[in-house]
C-alpha cells in the first residue's frame, strides 16, 4: 500500500479507515469502499484509490491512495430573522479544527443565539456548544465522542418561563459498513 498526498495527516490515520492489509485481495468494491470512507473523513478535497498494475494480469498489485489534503479549520457564521413571536433575530457561530496534528482527532465549538424583538419581553437565548472526537477509542475501529451545551432557552411563551440547561454525553460511534453506523450513548 503506497500513501501519497498526506503531507500533514500521518499515515495510520488512512491506513485505520480503510480496510484493507498488505496480502488481502483486493477486489473493485473494496476499493470503492476503501476511497468512500476516506472521502467521509472530512480530512481530503480529492480521494483516488486504484492499482499500480492496473489493467494487466499480474497477481500481486501494489494499492495507491492517493489524496489532497483539505484545510482541517472550518469557520461558520449566520444571521437571520423569522416571524416567531412577531419578529426574532437569529444569529449563529461555529469553529471547528477536524484533524489535530494529523491524527484524525477533532475539536468543534458553536454558540446559537436568539432575541425576540416585538416581544412584550426582552431575553437573549443562547445555546453553546463544545465536542471532542477521538477517532481510534483504544486503537479499534471504535470512535469516542464527548459533547458538552449549555442552554438557556424560553420554554413557555405564555408565561415567560426560561429553562436553563447544562448537558454533557458521551457516546461510542462504529462504521460497520459505508452506509450503517452504529451509536451506543455511553452516559448522558
Amino acid at each position: 500500500i503506497v500513501l501519497d498526498g498526506n503531507s500533514f495527516t500521518k499515515d495510520r490515520v488512512l491506513l485505520n479507515v480503510i480496510d484493507l492489509q498488505p496480502g488481502d485481495i483486493v477486489t473493485p468494491s473494496k476499493i470503492e469502499e476503501a476511497k468512500s470512507k476516506l472521502q467521509r473523513t472530512g480530512y481530503f478535497n480529492t480521494v483516488e484509490v486504484l492499482t499500480l498494475e492496473e489493467k494487466t494480469s499480474t497477481a500481486n498489485r501494489t494499492l495507491i491512495i492517493r489524496v489532497t489534503e483539505r484545510d482541517p479549520g472550518l469557520f461558520t457564521l449566520g444571521i437571520g430573522a423569522t416571524n416567531e413571536q412577531k419578529l426574532t433575530l437569529r444569529g449563529y457561530a461555529g469553529l471547528a479544527y477536524n484533524n489535530i496534528f494529523g491524527t484524525g482527532r477533532g475539536i468543534s465549538s458553536r454558540i446559537d443565539t436568539n432575541y425576540n424583538v416585538a416581544a412584550a419581553y426582552k431575553y437573549a437565548q443562547y445555546k453553546v456548544a463544545l465536542g471532542y472526537l477521538e477517532p481510534y477509542l483504544f486503537d479499534t475501529k471504535f470512535r469516542g465522542r464527548v459533547n458538552l451545551s449549555w442552554s438557556s432557552l424560553i420554554t413557555d411563551f405564555g408565561v415567560s418561563k426560561v429553562s436553563d440547561v447544562r448537558q454533557t454525553s458521551y457516546s461510542i460511534e462504529r462504521d460497520f459498513t459505508s452506509h450503517v453506523t452504529g451509536i451506543w450513548n455511553a452516559f448522558s
